[in-house]
């Protein structure tokens, strides 16, 4: 089971909420006034739904950009997070090439001592061959 604080899903706002209601309360008002029969009252009761519905909607709106704020605020931090993750790692690997070439110089510098250690053989053997047949 996940706990509260893991959960990503959002709760829904009290705000959506009371937009829910005052929707359902105009839908009420205008079929409780249909049932009067008087066209005056469904008018009124109409306007009233118009004027309840457009506070819902303003409602539900400015819910909307508080959680497009919060995502993007949300995002901002993460960026930055990234961004330390990635210097991080930018220092990491500028260490490890350091360290690389360091190896590398001194495998070249072990492989021509080597190779100038095993000319000299060469040369030796080369001599004491010449000196063999000579003798």
């Amino acid at each position: 089971m996940t706990s509260p604080v893991g959960n990503r899903r959002r709760q829904r706002s009290t705000r959506l909420v009371v937009a829910v209601l005052l929707i359902v309360l105009a839908a009420a008002t205008v079929a409780g006034t249909a049932v009067t029969g008087s066209w005056l009252l469904v008018t009124v009761a109409a306007a009233a739904a118009v004027v309840l519905g457009a506070v819902a909607t303003k409602i539900t709106h400015s819910e909307l950009l508080a959680s497009r704020r919060e995502a993007a605020t949300d995002r901002a931090e993460q960026a930055k997070a990234y961004a330390g993750l990635t210097e991080a790692r930018t220092a990491e690997n500028v260490e490890f090439a350091a360290d690389m070439t360091g190896k590398v110089a001194k495998r070249d510098a072990t492989i021509a001592r080597l190779e100038k250690r095993l000319g000299d053989a060469a040369a030796e053997l080369a001599d004491a061959r010449r000196e063999l047949a000579v003798a």
